[in-house]
């Protein structure tokens, strides 16, 4: 039973996925401003913080702009994220929300290899082999 509602989640996880990527277009953006956001320190004590860039592309002939998550930077050194301004990104967003908007390679990739889905959907094969192997003595067994 369990390792039937991993393998459901793992596929509401990828139908979910796959729709959001059927709703989506993608448009090319240029950065208007970049900032810092709060200082995050992981549990190996090394501290980042995240970058925002205030980004500008039009839908339909109308300019939109959205806040997207430029990436992470670190402590150590200069951040080149902050230097973003007036670059060009690739951004993708929702045709029913197109002030949505993330950077197009934050969604890239299969849904399969989302990593929801490889743990959920590994776990229910393994409980489902389980319950196979068992069934399998319980027949086969004197």
């Amino acid at each position: 039973m369990a390792g039937l509602a991993c393998l459901a989640v793992a596929g509401v996880t990828v139908a979910t996925r796959t729709a959001a990527e059927r709703r989506s277009v993608r448009a090319t953006a240029v950065v208007e401003s970049t900032e810092r956001g709060a200082f995050v320190e992981s549990e190996s004590g090394q501290r980042s913080f995240p970058v925002y860039g205030q980004a500008r592309y039009d839908v339909d002939g109308s300019p939109v702009r959205s806040t997207v998550r430029l990436g992470r930077c670190g402590t150590a050194g200069p951040c080149p994220l902050l230097e973003r301004r007036d670059q060009q990104v690739a951004v993708v967003y929702d045709v029913d929300r197109p002030g949505s908007a993330r950077l197009a390679a934050s969604v890239a990739g299969s849904p399969w290899l989302s990593p929801l889905v490889l743990i959920f959907g590994g776990l229910g094969l393994l409980f489902l082999a389980a319950a196979a192997v068992n069934f399998a003595v319980e027949i086969w067994s004197p």
